[in-house]
């Protein structure tokens, strides 16, 4: 006699636990600035998901962080990367506002893309190190996959098992 009970129990509770566990990975792992993340990374040929996995990697969704080395923002471009790419992709306001962040710093991921032949460990990883560093790195044969890029990985993957098929549905 108690099965059913401990089967409704069990039905009961189960949706609670799973709206709890939807709470906490949302506090930790947030979807600010959804709209300019699908839609930057979208214009730019580039999973929402990977664009969602940097930022949390380079500034944990924190729009004012600032490296020892001066990278800003929520994707930690340097004043002079981001002036590069202003030369091409003009922007209204300031590279350090969260929105032209974003968009900066995902257009900057397309060109790393396209110059390291889509390779995205190299990319992500010369998006963390410099091009030039990384390439001198390919010309002797000494790179390897570092574990900013793992990390990357791993924000990646835990972004897809909570949100996937959210950003399928969403733009703005």
């Amino acid at each position: 006699m108690k099965r059913p009970v401990f089967g409704i129990s069990l039905l009961l509770t189960l949706p609670l636990v799973a709206f709890t566990l939807f709470c906490v990975a949302y506090s930790v792992f947030p979807l600010e600035y959804l709209p300019q993340i699908v839609n930057s990374s979208r214009k730019n040929g580039i999973d929402p998901l990977l664009t969602t996995a940097v930022i949390q990697t380079e500034s944990g969704f924190n729009p004012l962080a600032q490296s020892p080395v001066k990278a800003f923002g929520l994707m930690q471009l340097l004043p002079e990367t981001a002036a590069w790419i202003e030369e091409t992709l003009p922007i209204v306001g300031s590279w350090r506002e969260p929105h032209n962040n974003i968009e900066l710093g995902t257009y900057y991921l397309r060109y790393l893309a396209d110059q390291f032949r889509e390779d995205w460990e190299i990319a992500l990883t010369a998006y963390h190190q410099g091009p030039g560093n990384i390439q001198r790195l390919l010309d002797t044969g000494g790179w390897r996959k570092t574990n900013y890029v793992r990390k990357v990985q791993l924000y990646y993957l835990c972004f897809f098992l909570l949100y996937r098929g959210y950003f399928s549905f969403r733009s703005e």
